[in-house]
């Protein structure tokens, strides 16, 4: 499992769910919780599944790879 780089707007590190490689997006978006996630609207866009590059780097580190890797193979 590879760490991402996070992305910087004013001054915010963060990392948007949907942008993740599957595996992540789909293990974090049942394991943030609502209250953690964040909107930005840049440039008239909405990005509506970001979370700061600190609460991510936390949740990895907290994983462990080969868990993870155990876990996914477990739902095929």
């Amino acid at each position: 499992m590879q760490k991402v780089n996070p992305i910087f707007y004013a001054g915010l590190a963060y990392v948007q769910i949907s942008s993740l490689p599957a595996k992540q997006c789909e293990f974090l978006d049942e394991h943030i919780p609502s209250v953690r996630r964040f909107r930005l609207i840049i440039n008239g866009e909405k990005l509506e599944d970001c979370i700061s590059y600190e609460d991510y780097e936390h949740w990895y580190q907290l994983i462990n790879p080969q868990y993870f890797e155990v876990y996914f193979e477990s739902q095929i």
